[in-house]
């Protein structure tokens, strides 16, 4: 049997600008560059301010417009009557920012083990760990 050849899908999760894509009805924070205490502008669909909005301050997401690199998203405040749309730039899906240090994955440090003083060391029965493959 054969198997036709496909080209690869894109991601779901992906909006085709290398951001993310926040569905409607999930909870989202505002973000401001300057961060806490900041604040940015919410828009009408016409693009005319409407009000600001606090970094932090926790959003519903409840529409949006796909227009790739400005996509925006209609959102609604959760403690007050604030609504408007907002840029994706303007969006954080955890209550605080994150540093870029803290997102970056920490692996421990590599060692290195000589693989002649390891064979020494099983030699010596000194508790080295022994292989489970065949004997030679």
């Amino acid at each position: 049997m054969a198997f036709i050849a496909r080209a690869p899908r894109k991601s779901a999760t992906s909006s085709g600008n290398g951001g993310a894509v926040l569905s409607i009805g999930r909870q989202a924070f505002i973000h401001c560059t300057g961060g806490a205490g900041e604040r940015t502008a919410l828009f009408d669909e016409k693009g005319a301010g409407v009000g600001d909005v606090i970094d932090g301050l926790e959003v519903e997401i409840v529409g949006w417009m796909p227009r790739g690199a400005a996509t925006r998203y209609l959102v609604r405040s959760i403690r007050t009557d604030a609504v408007g749309w907002i840029g994706l730039a303007n969006l954080r899906t955890t209550p605080t920012a994150c540093s870029p240090e803290s997102l970056a994955p920490v692996a421990p440090a590599a060692v290195w083990i000589d693989p002649r003083r390891r064979a020494e060391r099983s030699k010596k029965g000194d508790g080295a760990p022994q292989g489970r493959g065949r004997s030679r």
